[in-house]
């Protein structure tokens, strides 16, 4: 484990703070570019064919996995664009979850960060479509996009589950965010 942040080539940094002169460090911005991986975004090296390996593209994310990940999705057609939207999101959480869970597996570890932005960005870009509707809800397939943002909830707590699983018993685990989303009937009805 290491930092969750940008940069993973910090290794002065790492050592000197942390005191892990050996850590493992993924920044969450290790798949920005299109194809391939930032250079500053893992520590060691060798780790590289190991995150290209398992990295996702959104166009690995099928009709299938969108009708497993929430079913009415599978009804979206091909070219809705927050079906491209979902698939991205889908993809670079997935791809994220996937190095983590190999570093925690096959590397020593004492301490790990892991950071999922992807919950927010679910949030950000489907609450709209949660009732009370707000203008983009608009959209024909409303109804199908409502359930995302449940459905993204569902996803992260199967990677915590997982993520807690590789977790001795003695661990200390701590679940942070640096924000929420008000919900159901505490959810403001206006725009800011």
């Amino acid at each position: 484990g290491g930092c969750a942040t940008h940069t993973a080539d910090s290794a002065q940094l790492t050592e000197r703070v942390l005191g892990l002169p050996d850590s493992v460090r993924v920044s969450d911005r290790w798949q920005e570019p299109p194809k391939g991986i930032l250079d500053t975004a893992l520590w060691p090296e060798r780790l590289r064919p190991t995150a290209a390996a398992l990295r996702l593209l959104p166009g690995d994310i099928d009709r299938t996995a969108l009708a497993e990940f929430h079913p009415p999705l599978a009804a979206l057609p091909a070219t809705h664009p927050q079906r491209a939207a979902i698939a991205a999101l889908l993809a670079h959480t997935a791809s994220q979850h996937a190095l983590a869970v190999h570093i925690l597996e096959h590397e020593p570890w004492d301490f790990a960060a892991v950071h999922y932005a992807g919950l927010a960005s679910f949030s950000r870009r489907f609450m709209p479509f949660v009732p009370p509707y707000r203008s983009p809800a608009a959209d024909e397939h409303a109804t199908a996009l409502a359930g995302v943002v449940d459905a993204a909830y569902a996803f992260f707590d199967l990677m915590l589950a997982r993520l807690l699983d590789l977790a001795s018993t003695d661990a200390h685990i701590m679940l942070v965010s640096n924000h929420g989303f008000a919900t159901g009937a505490a959810r403001p009805t206006h725009t800011s």
